[in-house]
């Protein structure tokens, strides 16, 4: 299995962020049935008081 993440983040001001991630996993076997891309976007915030 392969996996490839990519993210950051963003401060919107003080005491919040903005975050986001791109995930790939790619899968590769001797099965012709099991192979095959995945992708997942992901994003939140963090607010701190």
């Amino acid at each position: 299995m392969q996996r490839v993440l990519v993210g950051g983040q963003y401060a919107l001001g003080p005491g919040i962020d903005l975050r986001s991630s791109l995930h790939w996993y790619g899968f590769d076997s001797d099965k012709p049935t099991a192979r095959g891309d995945s992708w997942a976007f992901v994003t939140g915030t963090v607010v701190r008081f």
